[in-house]
């Protein structure tokens, strides 16, 4: 009885351990979140499908429509819900096997103002000492410990996210905004930096309509700012800005506050016959030498020589040489020479070279494309990735977990043959060495290229379609005549294991060639490496290049990856 009872015992134990073990196991289980101005519900949903966790929670207290940003690699989950909710009034606790959330902690409103105009108000919290508390995200063990803090809101009354049933004491908060440090004007006209109608202030002040007959020196601009040579303005310029040479802004620049107001739904701009720089845009710039953000961009920028942004980009850069950005880039890069993305970007179109970490949409260039994952195209005479979803396109690809086989193998025509191949599945390059065995021996050097098609995972079985081009080496003069021979194949291809393939078919083959042939009377023109043909046009001594046409199989081994 009592050993019975011991038994049951250390089962249950064992049972609650392990739920206690599987329980941790799921929410440190490492993630790879990316997430752009997605709903919350949808990242929600994401994660539950992709990592095979359950959320539990109610649509009337979790903001399922809000919009969020989150990238993150490699990063246990608990963790990246830190992150996820932390800009949200969520709090969440892992119980058993789901991971309930509840609406917990307050959020504070951030009160952001585009420009140095109208300085931040800061809100100042006061609280009686009954109240304290601290919220966080951390993992709770139960339903009960999650806080009910949906009567603490912080910030102005006007932003409040949700007004409480019970009444808000008033004494709970109080807002302080300090005296704005630069002055504002209407307008203001400088002949030269020093010499205008707000000399002695002029850079501790913003004015609606700046002009400057050579050059001028302000503190800020929300409206237009024109200057004959240059503009150089302190803070932010709000609105547009042009210069004959160059705008040199120490802040940022944006849409005007007098037409958009604090919405930035609009776009500012800034024209420059050579330079424009500022912090960070959301603008169109267009200089016709070059363009620097050394901050973030929205917006377009065109440029004679080239662009460059320090941090993430959202947009068009159009560069005649270059573009560079440090970070990611939501849009287009197209350039004469080179586009270079520190991290993610979205299509690149260059005359040369083109550099990216991933590609969510195209690579295209005149010679080489590098990245690590590309999800999508990549088109250029020399192409290196990672992995590659569609395609790796050009003379040759290398992707390093793609269609990468070594073959050995035979034809009717070149009795033994090796050829590598490489690049992605949908359509790799072909290198390949042949050597004919007969009265004299004949080399082939060839390349090509090929598609897989029809690949049926669940029998290992799929279909090659390719086309290769071999200049054939039969004869003392054969190295600078014309003497090629062209495949058309389709192979049926079996997969007995991940690194093993065989392969058979037939193939369409087309023999060109201008040799000729001085040991008969009269001459003839055309090769010997044909066993046969069902067409020859090789008729007389005028006809000086002949063709012939026939048909052969193939078959052989290969070792590496098909897929």
């Amino acid at each position: 009885m009592y050993r019975s009872l011991a038994i049951l015992s250390v089962y249950f134990l064992l049972m609650f351990t392990s739920g206690l073990y599987a329980q941790n196991a799921h929410m440190d289980q490492p993630v790879n979140l990316n997430y752009r101005n997605v709903r919350l519900g949808d990242a929600l949903q994401n994660i539950s499908t992709r990592y095979d966790v359950s959320f539990s929670y109610s649509k009337h207290y979790v903001p399922v429509d809000k919009r969020i940003n989150l990238k993150v690699k490699q990063m246990p989950l608990s963790n990246a819900l830190d992150q996820l909710f932390e800009s949200t009034p969520v709090v969440y606790a892992s119980i058993g096997d789901q991971i309930v959330l509840k609406k917990g902690k307050p959020v504070k409103k951030e009160i952001e103002f585009y420009g140095s105009i109208q300085p931040p108000i800061r809100v100042i919290e006061r609280k009686k000492e009954e109240e304290v508390f601290t919220a966080s995200t951390k993992p709770y063990e139960t339903v009960e410990e999650l806080p009910i803090l949906e009567k603490y809101n912080y910030g102005l009354p006007e932003v409040l996210s949700e007004q409480p049933e019970e009444e808000i004491d008033t004494e709970q908060y109080y807002v302080e905004a300090p005296e704005p440090d630069i002055s504002r004007t209407v307008a203001q006209v400088s002949l030269y930096p020093t010499f205008g109608t707000n000399s002695g202030s002029a850079t501790e002040k913003t004015n609606n309509l700046s002009l400057n007959i050579l050059g001028g020196q302000n503190g800020g601009v929300d409206g237009v700012e024109v200057g004959g040579l240059f503009n150089q303005v302190k803070n932010d310029v709000n609105g547009v800005q042009v210069a004959g040479l160059f705008n040199s802004v120490g802040g940022d620049v944006g849409p005007s506050k007098l037409i958009d107001g604090n919405h930035r739904k609009t776009f500012g701009v800034q024209i420059a016959g050579l330079t424009n720089q500022a912090r960070n845009v959301r603008a169109i710039q267009i200089g016709g030498v070059l363009n620097t953000c050394r901050g973030s961009l929205i917006g377009v920028q065109v440029a004679g020589l080239g662009n460059s942004v320090a941090a993430e980009g959202i947009g068009v850069q159009v560069g005649g040489l270059y573009n560079v950005v440090g970070d990611d880039i939501q849009g287009i890069q197209i350039s004469g020479l080179f586009n270079v993305s520190g991290d993610d970007s979205n299509i690149q179109i260059a005359g040369l070279v083109n550099v990216a970490d991933d590609i969510e949409g195209a690579q295209v260039s005149g010679l080489f494309n590098r990245a690590e994952n590309v999800q999508g195209v990549q088109f250029g005479l020399i192409n290196v990735a990672d992995t590659v979803s569609i395609a790796a396109i050009g003379l040759l690809n290398f992707v390093k977990k793609g269609y990468n086989q070594f073959e050995l193998g035979l034809s009717e025509t070149m009795h033994s043959q090796a050829a590598f191949r490489f690049g992605s599945r949908r359509f790799y390059n072909i290198i390949q060495l042949g050597i004919q065995f007969d009265n004299e021996i004949a080399y082939g050097i060839g390349y090509g290229v090929g598609t897989a098609v029809l690949h049926d995972y669940a029998v290992n079985w799929q279909w090659n379609v390719e086309a290769v081009s071999s200049q054939i080496l039969e004869k003392e003069n054969s190295f600078n005549r014309l003497n090629l021979l062209n495949e058309f194949r389709l192979s049926a291809e079996y997969q007995s294991n991940k690194r093993f393939s065989i392969y058979f078919g037939p193939t369409l083959n087309v023999m060109v060639s201008d040799l000729i042939n001085s040991t008969t009377e009269p001459f003839t023109y055309g090769s010997q490496v044909p066993l046969y043909a069902i067409f020859d046009n090789e008729n007389s001594s005028t006809q000086k290049r002949d063709v012939k046409l026939w048909l052969g199989f193939r078959a052989g081994i290969r070792f590496g990856r098909n897929h």
